[in-house]
């Protein structure tokens, strides 16, 4: 099984099993604190013939003190027999109280699958070299 996590300002599932996304990849959130995050985690999971039926998700943010920044998220899922693919959306919408780093853990059957850092700073982004 693999499992990904992608952050994305929104998204949501088409008919045919593919993702639109808006603004995805996200990694920093600029302002003053409180930082706000509204956004939603894609959590996409690959699954194989060995992978089949049942299975417990758990989504924790942590701050950099190991103390939970947001509420966790628990649900689960099914995976066909065969294996295949399965996308999960969570809509986020929190703040994280101080600048930092952030850290979403991703956890199926209690086992780390996959983490994605957020941070959260003060400013403004930089543009893009080679833009304006």
């Amino acid at each position: 099984m693999k499992v990904h996590l992608l952050l994305a300002e929104a998204a949501c599932l088409n008919a045919d099993g593919t993702i639109s996304m808006l603004r995805a990849g996200i990694s920093h959130i600029w302002g003053d604190p409180p930082y706000t995050l509204q956004a939603n985690l894609v959590v996409q999971i690959e699954t194989d013939a060995g992978d089949q039926g049942d299975h417990t998700l758990e989504v924790r943010c942590m701050d950099e003190d190991g103390k939970l920044a947001a509420p966790a998220i628990q649900g689960g899922f099914s995976a066909p027999q065969g294996g295949g693919s399965s996308t999960i959306l969570l809509g986020l919408g929190f703040a994280f109280p101080k600048g930092g780093t952030y850290i979403f853990y991703c956890r199926v059957d209690k086992q780390l699958q996959d983490e994605l850092r957020i941070i959260a700073s003060k400013g403004k982004p930089k543009p893009p070299k080679g833009s304006g």
